[in-house]
């Protein structure tokens, strides 16, 4: 994420579509509550939909995985 900082800070609206990008794919069951508690800090909407979609088809398998404990009250609300 702190090359999407670097994006916002000077206007590289191509580095933060390519980060975007590479931010929806990595998405997984282990990690999708991570994050969705990055993509809530940052207003990243697309990313937001993507882990939403996600917990919806993979409830139970994301709530069960370990790093997926680690995210704030915001994301379980």
């Amino acid at each position: 994420f702190g090359l999407m900082e670097l994006g916002d800070k000077y206007l590289f609206h191509k580095l933060l579509e390519s980060c975007s990008r590479l931010l929806k794919e990595g998405v997984k069951v282990e990690n999708v509550l991570v994050m969705l508690d990055s993509a809530l800090d940052r207003n990243m909407n697309d990313l937001e939909v993507e882990c939403l979609e996600l917990i919806d088809k993979e409830t139970i398998k994301c709530l069960e995985s370990e790093l997926n404990l680690q995210v704030s009250e915001k994301v379980i609300k």
